[in-house]
């Protein structure tokens, strides 16, 4: 079991280039990085063995669902559980890479920035996620 804990602690922490002991340290943010690594990483595992997501044909399809389909439709019904295809997930958390034009692009095309909370993981039947795809 790849245990991302340990691999973590075991990174030395530079402030400024000076190294620093992170047990001196607090942080004024309350989200929880390990988590949030931790689902990223099993979600990348999911989209790098499948071939087709280096095609840049399908790729581009996808650039064009993204935009043109999930992104309006985050517009007209911002208030819903909308869940992405691997496909147009893929091209939401590409596009976040890029904080910048993710705010301007996201407030252009949806009059809001969209948050994308990756922590919804409940896939039994009847859950919220099960049901739920655009």
């Amino acid at each position: 079991i790849f245990d991302i804990e340990s691999l973590l602690a075991q990174q030395p922490l530079r402030v400024n280039d000076t190294e620093v002991s992170s047990s001196n340290l607090q942080s004024a943010i309350e989200y929880d990085i390990v988590a949030a690594a931790g689902r990223q990483m099993a979600f990348n595992y999911q989209v790098a063995i499948t071939l087709h997501y280096r095609d840049p044909k399908f790729m581009a399809a996808a650039t064009s669902r993204y935009v043109d389909k999930f992104l309006q439709l985050k517009k007209r019904r911002p208030d819903g559980f909308w869940v992405p295809t691997y496909d147009i997930d893929i091209l939401w958390h590409t596009h976040q890479l890029h904080p910048s034009m993710y705010v301007r692009n996201t407030k252009q095309i949806c009059g809001q920035i969209l948050n994308h909370d990756d922590s919804v993981n409940d896939r039994s039947e009847g859950s919220r996620l099960n049901d739920s795809w655009s």
